[in-house]
């Protein structure tokens, strides 16, 4: 049995707020939407309206995610997988840095 714990925690005072336990997929999981968009989104769902910033890695950052969550008054930013399906191709073109410490920033102003 594969099981992951998800974690929405405070960077400002490393408290706990939300947590989900993954135990594979279930026949009351919906259909749409990736995993990691969808654990985002349950994990965030009372940060909504409240204009809250979250930072999240590459396996759940994705172009959809980060305009959804925004749509909800929920900020965003995260490391990103150039493969990931619906990156603006600015990005899958940016020749990325490979020195430590170095990076490239995208964003998207509404």
């Amino acid at each position: 049995m594969h099981i992951c714990v998800w974690v929405h925690a405070d960077t400002s005072n490393s408290y706990l707020n939300e947590f989900d336990v993954y135990t594979g997929k279930s026949s009351q999981e919906p259909a749409e939407g990736c995993l990691g968009e969808r654990v985002v989104k349950k994990l965030c769902q009372r940060l909504y309206g409240k204009n809250h910033h979250v930072c999240m890695d590459n396996y759940f950052s994705s172009p959809k995610l980060f305009a959804d969550l925004l749509h909800n008054g929920v900020y965003c930013c995260g490391t990103v997988r150039l493969n990931c399906k619906d990156m603006p191709s600015a990005i899958q073109r940016k020749q990325l840095v490979r020195n430590q410490g170095d990076f490239v920033i995208f964003q998207k102003v509404h």
